[in-house]
């Protein structure tokens, strides 16, 4: 048996537009009117991540499958490029090849041992960006559906788990599904800060699995409905230091859910997601001894979904993010960086699943910069901690990530 599946962004392309503006608008009139694309950028690199959950951490799927997890294990190879058209227009391409693995103590009835894995190539993303104006900002995306579009019962069991969100792994490889996204961000400056407002509608070829698992949804099986992402920010000087304040919101279109799969209108449900709503702040501290030195808090909240026009009890969420960015140089050609960060997550009582699960973590990141001409090398290691309840068990899980970053820019 195999299930047909897709995934959307996890970060609206807007976002990143929206970031590229309030660094144009928080500078100088001058560079204002530069470049808006810089130089040609490419990086590519390998990452490997694994994650234990000690004596088993247990969690019920849809229809109640009862399963323990064991341990979770991914590599993966990200390669990007970024490459300006003209003084005002650039584009940039990512794909991702990976391979994950699940274990369980105990796994649930419909596979068969006690190992499920993963991997893949993942889709392409193509993102297009521009100044239309002085003070307009164009982003076009677009997705092609290159990675893995049908996932049997093991693959499906092994996605339930590589995508929860409270490990703080990287995503698996599952299909996006053809789908593109247009925005608009407008920018101002006013007095000492930067202003921008953005709006951008995704059009989306199938509902992403990983949003529908994080949503507490009983099924993968979408006829997908539009987005509509909204965004709001600004970032200006606080004494010797910089403040920025990013407000977002992304509102859904109605969604035909197929219960087991099943494409008959009689067995389809209505569901409209509710909207997510999300604040962020960044404060940069002027510091002599570092060439960055952030401290960060996000809240995001879930709202929860209706099915056939009525709310479903225990589908909504909040997540709060909150840590401290730095860099610190060492010699010219060599930063030394770091991480501080730490999460927690409600988790939705509609689904028992470990990407429902509520949990409070944290992790440290060490990290190297070192330069040589127009390359950069970057290895780092990452730890991390954390405890989960998923409803019908809780436990602790130990994580580390090391990875390597090749990265030129000429």
């Amino acid at each position: 048996m195999t299930t047909r599946v897709s995934s959307r962004a996890t970060a609206p392309l807007l976002t990143l537009a929206l970031a590229q503006v309030l660094a144009l608008t928080s500078a100088s009139p001058a560079n204002a009117q530069g470049r808006l694309t810089g130089a040609t950028a490419a990086s590519a690199g390998i990452i490997v991540e694994a994650v234990s959950f000690g004596r088993g951490m247990d969690q019920a799927t849809a229809g109640n499958v009862e399963s323990s997890i064991k341990s979770v294990s991914q590599w993966l190879i990200p390669v990007s490029a970024a490459v300006p058209l003209s003084e005002t227009w650039a584009i940039d391409v990512g794909i991702t090849v990976s391979h994950g693995q699940v274990k369980f103590e105990s796994p649930p009835a419909n596979i068969t041992g006690n190992t499920v894995s993963l991997g893949g190539m993942s889709d392409v993303r193509v993102r297009l960006n521009g100044r239309l104006l002085d003070n307009l900002l164009l982003t076009i995306g677009g997705n092609a559906p290159t990675g893995s579009k049908e996932l049997t019962n093991e693959e499906t069991a092994a996605l339930g788990v590589l995508a929860a969100p409270a490990l703080g792994i990287y995503l698996p490889p599952v299909s996006l599904g053809p789908s593109g996204t247009a925005g608009l961000v407008y920018s101002r400056q006013i007095g000492d800060w930067g202003w921008a407002a953005g709006a951008s509608y995704e059009m989306r070829g199938q509902f992403s699995p990983i949003a529908a698992l994080a949503a507490g949804l009983p099924s993968p099986e979408f006829d997908p409905g539009s987005a509509l992402h909204l965004s709001l920010g600004t970032e200006g000087v606080v004494g010797r230091n910089a403040l920025g304040i990013t407000l977002t919101t992304d509102m859904y279109t109605d969604e035909r859910l197929m219960p087991g799969g099943a494409a008959t209108a009689g067995s389809a449900a209505t569901v409209q997601l509710g909207p997510t709503i999300g604040a962020e702040v960044q404060y940069k501290i002027a510091a002599e001894s570092f060439r960055d030195l952030t401290v960060y808090v996000s809240e995001l909240h879930r709202g929860s979904f209706d099915r056939d026009g009525s709310p479903v009890a225990g589908s909504s969420a909040n997540y709060l993010y909150g840590g401290v960015r730095a860099v610190r140089p060492l010699s010219p050609q060599l930063d030394l960086t770091g991480n501080v960060d730490a999460w927690w997550h409600s988790g939705l009582s509609v689904d028992n699943s470990l990407v429902t699960s509520a949990a409070t973590s944290g992790a440290a990141t060490v990290g190297l910069s070192r330069r040589f001409g127009i390359y950069a090398l970057e290895p780092f290691v990452r730890g991390r901690v954390g405890s989960l309840n998923s409803g019908v068990g809780t436990g602790q899980f130990t994580g580390i990530t090391g990875g390597l970053t090749l990265a030129a820019r000429f």
